[in-house]
């Protein structure tokens, strides 16, 4: 930025920019550089831009593209995991989300394109989810809730955007 001849006015990092209160906590120690900026650079996911823009009122750039919500396996390598979606049911498949790690969502076990172990999406190259199911709960002892029939997913639901959780 400085090659380009912009001025760096302050440096923060908050542990979780989307939880407002640590933004307000932390951003009270640089509040002289923010008041000084023309714009803040935010290396956060989208939700951490907004409660940025938010809470300290100033133009911000997203400088990251949140592409989803995953697991950093080491720098350069990124695993989708979560969907967010509200009907987290990571306890009846051994911690592994078949909403997410499987292509059609299935919800109970492969489908006919499954061959070999592998997902017939994007030519068989990744592991089915189910087999990853299956095999993680057999080493949990928990193959007995793999024999479980779930329910059709309501996606009803899932076009009430944006969602909310209020505690009260």
């Amino acid at each position: 930025l400085r090659k380009e001849g912009k001025k760096i006015t302050g440096t923060i990092v908050v542990e979780s920019p989307c939880d407002a209160r640590l933004l307000r906590r932390d951003s009270r120690k640089v509040r002289r550089e923010l008041d000084d900026a023309d714009a803040i650079l935010c290396m956060a996911c989208g939700a951490g831009v907004q409660t940025v823009v938010e809470h300290i009122k100033k133009i911000t750039v997203p400088c990251l593209d949140t592409k989803f919500i995953g697991e950093t396996e080491r720098i350069g390598r990124f695993y989708e995991m979560c969907r967010a979606c509200g009907e987290c049911i990571l306890f009846e498949t051994g911690g592994i989300c078949p909403v997410t790690r499987c292509p059609k969502s299935m919800m109970n076990g492969p489908c006919g394109g499954m061959y070999d172990g592998k997902c017939e999406v994007g030519g068989y190259k990744r592991d089915c989810a189910w087999v990853l199911i299956y095999d993680r709960l057999k080493d949990l002892g928990m193959l007995d809730i793999y024999k479980s029939i779930k329910p059709p997913r309501d996606y009803r639901n899932l076009a009430i955007e944006p969602r909310e959780v209020v505690w009260i």
